[in-house]
């Protein structure tokens, strides 16, 4: 019922198999989401990702990430939480040797707000 879906703006992405939803829903690959799938059926130009560190994972997992945005935070934080991205349960980190080069940095406040683009 948020503004988001009532709007018409946001949909789900889900799999064919899921139970219905009453919004709008990009529905692809039986028993997992097929994310190729997903972006290829889009009318987009750019999506921008903004998920958490295992949405971030299976993207990178899948190799469908092509720019990152950083901001780097004047502050220490420790602690064994979850990051960026991680390693696959084998162990394994096939996107690891992935290099990036940096497009843009910019500072404001003791913030570093970065963009990295994939090498070629």
């Amino acid at each position: 019922s948020s503004a988001l879906f009532t709007s018409g703006a946001g949909f789900v992405i889900t799999t064919e198999s899921a139970p219905d939803v009453p919004v709008d829903s990009v529905r692809k690959g039986s028993s997992e989401i097929d994310f190729h799938r997903v972006l290829a059926s889009l009318e987009a130009d750019f999506v921008q990702l903004e998920g958490g560190p295992t949405l971030n994972d299976t993207f990178f997992d899948a190799d469908l990430i092509d720019e990152i945005n950083l901001t780097i935070a004047p502050l220490v934080v420790g602690g064994n939480g979850a990051r960026m991205t991680s390693p696959l349960h084998d162990g394994s980190m096939p996107w690891g040797s992935l290099r990036w080069q940096v497009a843009h940095v910019l500072e404001e406040n003791g913030y570093l707000y970065t963009r990295y683009l994939r090498a070629q």
